[in-house]
């Protein structure tokens, strides 16, 4: 039997340190689980330069950022370097693969289910940096059209936005890394407002804002108690948060009572008002009745506060549902079950797609793009050569 992965928090003292290998060695004895020394490391935490040297002594000492759990760890915002792992991953699975070998349907099954799922770890607690996500894009990018990493993103046949899409939306489901982060990372946000029992829920973590505000946009809150809802930034006020009403007002509340602001505080002897700070002109004036109005009707209850996430029917956060309402506004086309859901092979239903949004090389696009061209049809030489006349109007491709 192994255990892996153990972190241990003590004060950065040789009794301390020598009081948690006696922990181990006890429990190996209890336990008959051996710890191996020669793996395990102890990280100070903004020590001075001598208490390092210290546990260096007893133990051997790593600098932030470290690993763990495949994740880089540091007290202070990462480098671009430290996430230059995730692309090295890339290329090394990559590397065992013959591209050249595989048709652009099994390259396609690849990228979905291998290629943009690699990072799907890292996303689910960080934003990577542009950089990296760049790099990582191109990588996919490459493979998928070309199957090797030095093409040119010219050459690709539809742009990478529209790629990304889901199939409903005219694209071909290729996972779109940054809204996958925002739709998994806005989890512990959900988490942090339904589930008490988590042991971190009353910490101040960090998020990033495109999280914040999509979570705060996917939730609504009926106010029972007022507890858990915040007064300056979720949705609990007749289904609209107070920006929504008051954008003047908010813009004078100091950024961290807007943070941790609660309902039941702000409601509490008009503790909000206390919150403005600043003086109010015309156009906050007219605001500030308009919130007073809405909040004398107002009552708190002994129940707790609920929250409901929009884009699913039972009201509970899951993150297939706001991955998909990142896309709303993009247009449906209506030939797109014909092609998805028929049993052709992957590669031909790729051909249809790339047919139906006229991005075969064609004569007519070879001309658009003045390129050069035979002018007339080569199959029948009798008119021009467009994806329609191919698939429909050519005599020739009638009969075969």
């Amino acid at each position: 039997m192994f255990a892996d992965d153990v972190v241990i928090f003590c004060h950065p003292d040789v009794a301390e340190l020598a009081t948690v290998r006696e922990l181990l060695r006890v429990f190996r004895e209890a336990s008959g689980l051996r710890t191996n020394f020669l793996k395990c490391s102890a990280t100070p935490i903004r020590c001075a330069p001598e208490i390092v040297e210290t546990i260096g002594s007893t133990l051997a000492c790593s600098c932030f950022p470290i690993q763990y759990l495949g994740l880089p760890l540091s007290i202070c915002k990462l480098h671009y370097s430290a996430l230059l792992l995730l692309v090295d991953r890339l290329f090394r699975k990559l590397a065992t693969w013959k591209a050249f070998l595989l048709s652009r349907g099994e390259r396609l099954a690849l990228v979905r289910h291998v290629l943009t799922a690699m990072p799907v770890h890292t996303l689910l607690v960080m934003a990577i940096h542009p950089a990296i996500h760049k790099k990582i894009t191109a990588i996919v990018r490459n493979f998928l059209w070309h199957g090797r990493k030095d093409a040119k993103s010219g050459s690709c046949l539809v742009s990478w936005p529209k790629l990304c899409r889901p199939l409903e939306f005219g694209g071909l489901a290729v996972r779109d890394l940054h809204r996958t982060g925002i739709a998994l990372r806005s989890r512990w946000l959900w988490l942090q407002a339904t589930d008490p029992s988590r042991p971190w829920r009353h910490l101040q973590l960090s998020h990033d804002a495109d999280s914040q505000q999509f979570f705060r946009a996917s939730t609504t809150w009926v106010v029972g108690n007022g507890q858990t809802c915040r007064f300056w930034e979720d949705h609990w006020l007749e289904g609209q948060s107070i920006p929504e009403i008051a954008s003047a007002i908010v813009a004078l509340v100091p950024s961290r009572r807007r943070r941790h602001r609660l309902v039941s505080e702000g409601l509490t002897q008009l503790a909000w008002i206390s919150d403005i700070h600043g003086t109010l002109g015309p156009a906050s004036t007219v605001q500030y009745f308009d919130m007073w109005q809405c909040l004398q009707r107002v009552e708190l209850s002994p129940v707790p506060d609920q929250i409901t996430w929009k884009w699913t029917a039972s009201g509970v956060y899951s993150a297939s549902s706001g991955y998909k309402a990142l896309f709303l506004g993009s247009s449906s086309p209506p030939f797109w079950k014909l092609i998805w859901k028929s049993w052709a092979p992957t590669n031909t239903k790729v051909f249809l797609w790339l047919a139906s949004l006229n991005r075969c090389w064609t004569v007519d696009r070879r001309a658009r793009h003045g390129l050069p061209h035979d002018p007339l049809c080569v199959l029948c030489s009798h008119e021009d050569e467009t994806m329609d006349h191919i698939l429909v109007q050519c005599v020739f491709a009638r009969v075969t």
